[in-house]
């Protein structure tokens, strides 16, 4: 993607309310937010919702420190979970693997074979625990349109 585009966007439409500017690839995020975006549409947040919410919030809250922490955490879950030029057959690798959903794939999607299905797997078993905690993030949220008017937004998985 082309973040220099991003930002002449970004420019052009800061004036709009209304409007929200967000990245597809996932290892965008925090330049996105650190350039004034409002997200991504981070598919690996199906699997790991933490990991991506953290790299908001802390993209949010300036605190460079912890995006470059979280993003290389960013980096190397793409590099495990992704293989080949269709995400999603990872992410039904990995969210099978968690016992969230099946695996299975329908045509022309093919299986992962079983050496990118052990990457997966190696790295689900190394951050299980991780993946599967529901606490909350130590960096608070945010602030979205909707809160400053009154009512409360949380990012989860699926909202960043």
């Amino acid at each position: 993607m082309d973040m220099n585009y991003f930002r002449e966007l970004h420019s052009g439409l800061a004036w709009r309310g209304d409007f929200s500017l967000l990245v597809g690839p996932e290892e965008l995020l925090a330049e996105c937010i650190l350039l004034g975006g409002h997200g991504s549409m981070a598919a690996g947040s199906n699997i790991y919702p933490r990991l991506f919410v953290d790299l908001y919030n802390a993209a949010a809250a300036g605190d460079i420190a912890r995006v470059k922490t979280l993003h290389q955490e960013v980096l190397e879950f793409g590099h495990a979970i992704y293989h080949g030029n269709n995400p999603f057959r990872g992410l039904k690798c990995g969210l099978g693997l968690l016992g969230i959903c099946s695996s299975l794939l329908s045509d022309p999607l093919t299986d992962y074979s079983r050496e990118e299905r052990a990457i997966v797997e190696r790295y689900i078993d190394q951050h299980r625990t991780a993946i599967l905690a529901c606490e909350q993030s130590s960096i608070p949220l945010r602030e979205s349109g909707a809160a400053r008017k009154g009512s409360q937004t949380r990012a989860s998985g699926g909202d960043i």
